[in-house]
């Protein structure tokens, strides 16, 4: 083997690997996807409850209990987020009380001035040091410039300024080519968000108690379909 040809082959094992690449983030966002699960179900007559918290999880004879404040619904399965904030889950006699961790999610917002390359609606980005989503919200915005919300790791910019931050975004946008090289930053701001998780290795233990009981990692939607489809899709 030449060195040329163990060069390409050592080129080619370093390529990037594309994570579901056949599942595509709607352009208009994952409220599309929502709309349109939502649209399904009630062309098929399912009840859908919106807007009500879960105080408890119960379940008796071969059958999950939900228990709202105001009511109960029973069920044959159930799938919960793993950042749902249920106060207990019993199962077989065994009362569990979640655990949650806390997490808090980095976003800066940038309001653009210029030509868009790409359009994009949301990019999981896997190697840069501190930039992990891309997501393009003017039409969420009442703004005439193109509005981007960066997903960052806040812990790995902890000697930089937010206008140092901003200016390194908007320099790798247009080092990407989302945004021309003439695109001016007009202004940014920066917003914290808490999140709450169930521990990952509690959401387990629970799933080995029954397999009626499914819990999604997260509840970002692209995730939640891309890593289910596959027994979904032997229920359509």
């Amino acid at each position: 083997m030449s060195n040329y040809q163990r060069y390409l082959s050592i080129k080619n094992q370093l390529k990037p690997v594309i994570i579901n690449r056949k599942y595509l983030y709607p352009k208009g966002g994952s409220a599309q996807l929502i709309n349109k699960l939502e649209a399904e179900l009630k062309k098929n007559n399912a009840d859908i409850k919106f807007e009500s918290r879960i105080k408890k999880v119960i379940k008796k004879n071969d059958v999950w209990e939900l228990q709202y404040s105001d009511s109960l619904l029973n069920f044959d399965e159930i799938i919960i987020s793993s950042m749902s904030m249920i106060k207990e889950i019993s199962c077989d006699g065994l009362n569990i009380i979640p655990k949650h961790k806390e997490s808090v999610f980095t976003h800066f917002h940038l309001i653009i001035k210029g030509e868009i390359h790409k359009p994009i609606s949301y990019i999981r980005i896997m190697n840069h040091q501190f930039i992990h989503r891309i997501s393009d919200i003017t039409e969420y915005s009442n703004s005439n410039n193109h509005v981007f919300s960066i997903g960052v790791f806040k812990d790995k910019l902890e000697n930089k300024s937010d206008l140092e931050i901003a200016t390194l975004i908007i320099s790798y946008l247009k080092k990407k080519k989302f945004v021309s090289k003439t695109a001016e930053l007009e202004k940014f701001f920066e917003n914290d968000y808490i999140s709450y998780t169930i521990n990952k290795s509690q959401r387990e233990s629970l799933e080995n108690l029954d397999d009626s009981l499914k819990f999604l990692k997260s509840n970002n939607f692209t995730y939640g379909i891309s890593e289910n489809v596959e027994r979904w899709s032997s229920l359509i």
